[in-house]
Parts: C-alpha cells; structure tokens; sequence
C-alpha cells in the first residue's frame, strides 16, 4: 500500500528464553530497521506471540511511524484477537490485547494488524530464532 510501512514481527519460544524479531520496510521493501530481543520465556505461544506485537508497536511508535501495517507470522489468532473490535478480551493474553487495540486500533486510523505467512516472515522469523541465543537479555535495534 502506497506510503505504508510493513512491520514484520515473530517470536520464538525454547525453555529457557523468548525471542522477537522485528523487520520494518519501506513501502518499496527496503529495510528501514531491524531489532531483536531475548525476554524471560513465557509457557503459552499465543502469549509470546502478542508480546511481540508488542514490542512491534512501542518500536514503530518510537520511531514515529505513522502509517504501518504489523504482519504477525504464526500468530493468527492474536491477529483475530485485535481486530475483533469492541469485545473485551478476557483470555491469558487479554491485557495485552487490549493495549494493542487501544495504541494501534483506536489511537492510529493509519496502523493495520494482519497475519503474514512463514514464508513472508522470514526475516522477523530468523532475528527471533537468533535472539533466543542470546547470552544476556538484551534488546538490539538498529
């Protein structure tokens, strides 16, 4: 879409740490950003998976994106969570859900949440895999 940033987003799980990982492009495909983080593990996927958004909208919202949409990579069902509207979300990761929609659904007409596949993730898919390894906890962005 003409003059929209795509936010690429993943996270991974293993049993000692999370990661997520972060692709921002230009409307042309040129990658603007990138970030990856090593969190403390969380047990539920669908939980990692709306943390990682996130974090994918407190980036776009540092860097002071206005139009962007966040494809979610194996995260359909908080993608369904989102943009379900009014319903309040009552689940495991309802808090979270909520936040998003206020930040991203209510707050930014120009801000779009949509599932992408693995093969259009690739990116965000690998920085999260790497973020897992990750020694320390660490946030990097660049």
């Amino acid at each position: 879409m003409q003059g929209f940033i795509k936010a690429n987003l993943d996270a991974s799980l293993n049993e000692q740490n999370m990661g997520i990982g972060i692709v921002i492009r230009d409307e042309k495909g040129e990658v603007m950003a990138s970030a990856c983080y090593k969190k403390q593990p969380v047990k539920d996927p669908t939980l990692a998976e709306s943390l990682a958004l996130w974090q994918t909208v407190e980036l776009c919202n540092d860097l002071g994106l206005n139009k962007v949409i966040l494809e979610a990579g194996d995260a359909q069902a908080v993608v369904n969570d989102v943009n379900r509207g009014e319903d309040q979300d009552l689940s495991l990761c309802g808090h979270i859900i909520e936040d998003i929609k206020l930040a991203v659904l209510r707050g930014r007409h120009n801000w779009k949440v949509q599932y992408i596949n693995r093969k259009g993730n690739e990116g965000a898919y690998s920085l999260a895999k790497a973020a897992v390894q990750f020694e320390h906890e660490v946030g990097v962005e660049n």
